[in-house]
Parts: structure tokens; sequence; C-alpha cells
């Protein structure tokens, strides 16, 4: 295993993304995909949507625990990295400290901390409303995209500087956005069909066939600014095709690029083929298996969303420059 790798630091910066995607995707589907979908059907007792919603804002939750929980971990592991000591003597000798108060990554941690508070705290309004789209969804939703743009500080992005760095961290801060709509709503939109598939009526089906396409839509729109701010992203921290090759980081950036290309092309599937299918399925028995496979491909997408953020927390932790290791260049 080549020294730069850092397996609990990118271990944690993993969770950190996927807990913060998670987080942003699922109130930004509530609000812009789900409820819309709901219309006039029941969601509350017995019905499966209504089951459906409150698990949902449960994970909302439990994400926001996470990525605090991850950010505190981060922010403790980088202490000792730097120190080149234990998290304990990291805190001893006031590296950590100095961390949160004279550094970059100190003032994005806090102003993300904040920014998950005032998620906590609009939340608590939420729980006392029974509309995701009132102005208490709305507004833990736009926290919550907030909250993961900001996570472009802490990339290499932020450390570009005049409007070199704040055209990079615009355009990262948009990529996490839209990571946040497509790869965090995958696994709500596989979670809704699965709800419908159970619950087999009229109505049920309405539903799945409503958010199918308003999530095709916000789909399109995420994947789109995803490779043009990737686009952007790769030509500031690469210098030349060649780096692909010559660089670690380019290597993995090349990965990463794989697995987004094999991702669309699953969403191209349930864009082109399954959802027209489930539009234009008159009996519920046709429609059940568009669902199946629709719902089946979401969490194959989902799961090449997850490689996808662990493969970001891995170059998060290398220079752009660093060359290939001697060994390598000699194969």
């Amino acid at each position: 295993m080549d020294p730069t790798f850092d397996l609990p630091l990118i271990a944690v910066r993993a969770i950190h993304f996927a807990s913060t995607v998670s987080l942003s995707g699922i109130f930004l589907f509530l609000c812009c995909v789900a409820e819309p979908a709901f219309g006039a059907a029941p969601i509350v007792g017995r019905s499966p949507f209504g089951a459906y919603r409150r698990r949902l804002l449960a994970a909302g939750w439990w994400s926001l625990a996470l990525s605090v929980l991850s950010a505190g971990l981060w922010w403790l592991l980088l202490s000792a990295d730097v120190a080149g000591s234990s998290i304990a003597a990291a805190l001893a000798d006031g590296t950590a400290r100095t961390m949160l108060t004279s550094t970059q990554f100190g003032r994005d941690w806090e102003t993300r901390l904040g920014l998950a508070a005032a998620v906590g705290l609009a939340g608590i309004k939420l729980g006392r409303d029974d509309r995701i789209q009132s102005a208490a969804g709305l507004t833990v939703a736009a926290l919550a995209a907030l909250l993961l743009a900001a996570l472009a500080w802490a990339g290499h992005a932020g450390a570009a500087p005049g409007w070199r760095g704040y055209t990079l961290l615009m355009a990262d801060g948009l990529h996490l956005v839209a990571a946040g709509a497509w790869i965090g709503g995958l696994v709500p939109l596989a979670l809704l069909l699965s709800a419908a598939r159970t619950a087999a009526t009229a109505e049920s089906l309405r539903v799945a066939r409503n958010a199918t396409l308003r999530f095709s839509t916000v789909g399109v729109a995420a994947v789109s600014t995803l490779a043009v701010t990737g686009a952007l992203n790769t030509w500031a921290q690469l210098g030349g095709w060649a780096d692909f090759v010559d660089t670690l980081y380019g290597r993995i950036l090349l990965l990463k690029t794989v697995i987004f290309v094999a991702m669309v092309a699953v969403a191209a599937v349930n864009r082109l083929r399954l959802t027209p299918r489930l539009v234009a399925s008159d009996r519920l028995t046709d429609a059940s298996e568009a669902l199946h496979q629709l719902r089946r491909n979401c969490w194959i997408e989902a799961c090449a969303g997850l490689a996808i953020l662990l493969v970001v927390a891995v170059l998060g932790t290398i220079a752009p420059s660093m060359p290939m290791p001697a060994h390598e260049h000699e194969m």
C-alpha cells in the first residue's frame, strides 16, 4: 500500500461525504420530487407513503448526526496528522485548537458546524409541521444544500488564490449540490418505488410515475452540472492529458470518471427505456415489473455513487501534482 494513503482519514472523509450528501439528497428529494408527486394522495395514517415519509425523515436526521460526528473525527485525525502524534497529544499540545482558529480548514469546519446546527433547529420546527413544502421544510432543504456546498472549502479548490480560487469554489460547490440532488436522491427514489410496488394501487402507481418523471428531470440537470463543473475542476487540477497517467491523482480521478460514466449509462436506461415503460403501463402487473427494474437500477447507481464518494475521499488526501511511485513507472 502506498504510504500516501491515510486510511483512517480517508474512511472518515468518505463517511462525512456520504452522510452530508444523504442529508441534502433526502430533503431535496422530499421537497422537489416526493411531495409534489404525492399531490392529493393520502400520506398519513396507514398509507405506505406516510410510513415512507417518516422513515425518510428519520434517515435525514441520522444523516445529520453522522455528518456532525464524522466532521469532529475528521478534525481530530487531521490535527493528529499535522502534529505527527496521537489525537490525545494533538489536543493536549494545542494543535487541535490551532487547526480550528488559525487555518482555512478550521474556519470552514466552524461554518459547517453552524450550518448543521441551523439544519437541526429548522428541523425542530419541521417536526411540528405536516408539510415538507412548508417554509420550515424548504429552509431545511436549503440549509442542507449549503452545508454540502461548504465542503468545497475543504478540497483542493479552496487552496487556489484570487479570482481563480473563487471560480473553482463556486464550481465545486455546484458540483457538490448536484451530487447531492442525484446521488443523494437515488435511495429515496428506490424506497418510494418499493412503497408504490407494495401498495399496488392505481393511486400508488400515479405517485410512482410522477416521482420518476420529476427525478428524471432533476437527474438530467444534475448530471449536466456535474459534467461541466467536473471538467472545469479537472482542467484546473491537472496540467494536461499526460497527468491522467503520470500522477497518482490523475489515475484516481480517471477511475472516478469511469464510474461516473457507468452511472450515467444506467441512468440513461432508466430515462429512455424504463421510465417510458412505467408511464405507458396500463396494467398493475406490467407497472410492477417496471417499478422492480427501476428500483434495482437505482440501487446499482447508489452503490456506484458511494464508490465515487470513496474515490473523492481519497483524492482530497493527495496533491494533484504528486507523481506515481518510481516502481510504477518501471512496470
